[in-house]
């Protein structure tokens, strides 16, 4: 009895770990070119800021998803690079890598955004965790601490493939949950007009270095 009981208890931790990692795979259908290159936005929120600890900070989540003509290892590959972000990643102006292991990253990032001659700067430090089943790429990161800018942020990265007529397209979902300081009058509504572009411009950023890596070879 004791025996069947340690085994239920298995099959139960088994079970809800492959469900809460498999739920964040893509999802978005893929039966022809056309349906490529096209933002597909499961949510993309911009809450009106809350007060927490004398501060007003803004709520932005997203999860969004897109395909492109690119193989999945070669994105996975520059997904993996760390230390290349500050090449093609927008606005991020330094990372140092904190810690390391076989899929664990802790690094401390520095953003810079630059806005008619003021840099908004943001240094934050995040722990990535990742695994790779069946060649297909599954990247988790959580919050560690920040200059006063963030006070959350959590998300993941999820990369598969599909052929269509031959030709491979990875999908890649991308989501964030964000608490993040409100410092002007007008900055939700800022959020809200260009914040789909600007996660949209990250993705397309990482497909931009996987073509020119390609080109390279």
């Amino acid at each position: 009895m004791k025996r069947f009981s340690v085994l239920l208890l298995m099959v139960f931790f088994s079970s809800f770990f492959l469900a809460a990692f498999e739920k964040f795979w893509p999802s978005l259908t893929i039966t022809s070119k056309k349906d490529t290159e096209k933002l597909f936005k499961n949510y993309f929120v911009i809450e009106d800021a809350v007060a927490i600890n004398a501060k007003k900070w803004i709520r932005t989540k997203h999860d969004i998803e897109i395909a492109y003509p690119i193989q999945k290892k070669d994105m996975a590959t520059v997904l993996l690079d760390f230390e290349s972000y500050p090449k093609f990643m927008p606005y991020l102006d330094e990372i140092t890598i904190l810690e390391r292991t076989d899929n664990t990253v802790t690094a401390r990032h520095k953003n810079v955004i630059r806005i008619l001659g003021y840099a908004y700067i943001t240094v934050y430090t995040m722990k990535y965790e990742w695994e790779i089943v069946d060649g297909n790429l599954a990247m988790e990161w959580s919050f560690i601490s920040s200059d006063g800018t963030l006070l959350e942020s959590g998300g993941g990265c999820s990369i598969d493939s599909v052929f269509v007529d031959g030709v491979e397209y990875t999908r890649i979902r991308h989501r964030n949950n964000s608490l993040v300081r409100k410092d002007f009058p007008a900055q939700e509504a800022i959020m809200r007009l260009v914040g789909t572009s600007e996660v949209e411009n990250i993705v397309k950023a990482v497909y931009k270095e996987c073509k020119k890596r390609s080109a390279g070879k």
